[in-house]
């Protein structure tokens, strides 16, 4: 019988260069692809970049410096030291997920789903082909969101739930994303911005009717939560209300009049109704 060829992992300052966004071409493609089907190097590449996150937010304290090299060599060593040994999957500090390091990976080119999500997202059109298919995410959003699952499984808290569901929306796994915010709704009820996310969640799988409600709920709680405006809007035009759209619109514009956001939403109210 024919054996089959061992995988051949990146070497360790392939993985390096990744973390840090210093690959292109066909190296950025080469280990994209192997970090799709190569779980070991996915944790191994996100404890890397939860390493270099740390290092950062070091960097950023006052009287503090960190040097890129530095950091690089760092993120270097980290990998060389999880390929010499086995790999350490109950270590609390690996498992750092949460929506800012979605919001750090998340395509800036197209946005993967119509509706607004809390934490910082930046604006980018909605995608033609809706990117929610975890084979079409890319690997950074996939490292993102292996650290957040692994965080949900050792804590289940608001916080954990929260960022599990916002990921669960990004890679278009609806489902899960309703079923964890509604979760986490029910643990943090005065957080607005988990009412708008399942607001975004309920969208996004085609719930209208149950997306306009949580964003009606959201904004009884923070009548100026941007996102919840946006995806009120939304709603409403997607249950065909158009009047009450355009009242919408006007009202998200109201507390923002000058985002690519914003742009969007004068852009929906121009269309011929």
């Amino acid at each position: 019988m024919t054996e089959l060829a061992p995988r051949r992992h990146p070497e360790s300052e392939m993985l390096a260069e990744f973390v840090d966004g210093r690959l292109e071409g066909s190296e950025l493609s080469t280990i994209t692809d192997h970090l799709l089907e190569c779980e070991e190097c996915r944790e191994i590449a996100g404890a890397t970049a939860a390493f270099v996150r740390e290092e950062e937010a070091k960097a950023e304290a006052p009287k503090q410096r960190a040097s890129p090299w530095w950091i690089g060599l760092a993120a270097a060593a980290v990998l060389v030291a999880a390929l010499a040994i086995p790999l350490v999957r109950d270590s609390g500090r690996w498992s750092s997920g949460s929506i800012r390091s979605l919001v750090a990976a998340a395509p800036n080119d197209a946005r993967p789903i119509e509706p607004r999500l809390s934490g910082g997202f930046a604006w980018a059109p909605v995608a033609r082909v809706m990117r929610g298919a975890e084979d079409r995410a890319s690997a950074r959003l996939l490292l993102a969101d292996h650290e957040i699952q692994q965080a949900l499984e050792k804590r289940r808290t608001a916080r954990t739930l929260h960022a599990a569901g916002v990921a669960d929306a990004l890679l278009g796994r609806t489902g899960s994303a309703v079923a964890k915010l509604r979760e986490a709704s029910e643990l943090a009820s005065g957080d607005a911005s988990i009412r708008s996310d399942l607001a975004a969640a309920h969208y996004a799988g085609g719930d209208y009717e149950a997306s306009l409600q949580e964003a009606d709920k959201a904004l009884a709680l923070d009548p100026d939560q941007g996102e919840a405006r946006f995806n009120r809007a939304l709603a409403l035009e997607a249950l065909g209300r158009r009047d009450e759209a355009l009242a919408a619109w006007n009202d998200y514009l109201a507390i923002d009049d000058s985002s690519e956001w914003a742009g969007e939403a004068r852009e929906r109210l121009a269309r011929p109704r």
